[in-house]
């Protein structure tokens, strides 16, 4: 039988696939006038850069995403996602258990990696 080889996705290849969707997921909200914010959800690994690291379970706008991305090299070898939560309308999220399970994710990684 032979094997087949699957190409890794380049560092660019998935940072264009985050950058759709985000985008997606804003064009959405807006369209379904859906209050929101994006979660920003660091990989945890232990090559993950303290920047990444320090911004996992914190909420931000679409466009901070994108605009953090677009920094210095954010982008090159980031495995972070942005996932969207629901909020109400000044921006305090409608489960805030989500922010309390990602950062007790985090709080974990950190003791971990001391």
């Amino acid at each position: 039988m032979e094997s087949v080889v699957v190409n890794k996705p380049s560092d660019s290849e998935v940072h264009a696939m985050r950058i759709r969707k985000l985008n997606q997921d804003m064009e959405d909200a807006e369209r379904l006038n859906i209050f929101h914010r994006f979660m920003h959800m660091s990989a945890l690994a232990p090559n993950s850069r303290h920047e990444h690291v320090a911004r996992h379970g914190e909420l931000f706008t679409g466009p901070e995403m994108l605009e953090w991305w677009a920094r210095n090299d954010n982008d090159v070898g980031c495995r972070c996602a942005a996932v969207m939560v629901l909020t109400d309308e000044a921006g305090n999220p409608r489960h805030p258990s989500l922010i309390a399970k990602a950062k007790s994710k985090l709080d974990n990684y950190r003791n971990i990696i001391k």
